[in-house]
């Protein structure tokens, strides 16, 4: 395959990326989990310069040894791993993968990262009430997004905690309903702004 043009290697990485970490939660032994987020990670920030360690150079990628390079050129060569199969099938019976094929994380593997952000946004002026919902509100052991849900009346106040969400991710948005972005890890974390009277409506959702 050739992969010289350098969106389609972007999309590539962003792909690799996601695959990885798939097999990363449907895997048992922590020290083989961490190495493919560490692989996922790596390839996800090489975005299009992925392109110079194709085909037989991936294991010069900090994190990618030889049954990671081997799942990477079967990904380019046949567009699937075998073993992404396998984990995904594996995942899907255990109900770890959302409608949307988002793989769920544990709960207590993203919980300090949604904390630490809540507490962000409960240091802005015109933040009246702020709380973690979604899954992990409801109390859930796996979550494909971590959900908070703030009282913020003043419009500019919500883009000014917007953009503070957009600049600490990736692959961030925001507008005055709600802010959104991609954190460590590829997990997002969505912030839900409402009035006072809306609050807990929104957190029941």
């Amino acid at each position: 395959m050739d992969f010289k043009d350098t969106d389609e290697w972007t999309m590539n990485a962003s792909i690799a990326a996601k695959e990885l970490r798939t097999l990363a939660f449907s895997e048992a032994n922590s020290y083989k989990r961490n190495a493919f987020l560490t692989a996922a990670n790596n390839i996800e920030i090489l975005g299009a310069r992925l392109g110079a360690y194709f085909p037989d150079k991936f294991k010069q990628i900090r994190g990618v040894g030889d049954s990671t390079a081997k799942i990477l050129r079967d990904l380019f060569d046949k567009g699937m791993s075998t073993r992404v199969e396998v984990a995904k099938i594996d995942l899907e019976k255990k109900e770890l993968i959302d409608k949307d094929g988002v793989v769920k994380r544990p709960v207590e593997d993203v919980i300090e990262m949604v904390t630490t952000v809540l507490n962000g946004i409960k240091l802005f002026r015109g933040v009246s009430r702020a709380v973690i919902a979604g899954g992990i509100g409801r109390g859930e052991k796996f979550v494909s997004e971590g959900r908070i849900v703030a009282v913020v009346e003043n419009n500019y106040d919500r883009i000014k905690i917007g953009r503070f969400i957009f600049e600490k991710g990736d692959e961030g948005e925001y507008g005055t309903e709600k802010a959104s972005a991609i954190f460590d890890s590829g997990f997002r974390i969505t912030v839900v702004f409402c009035c006072v009277d809306e609050f807990d409506s929104k957190v029941g959702e």
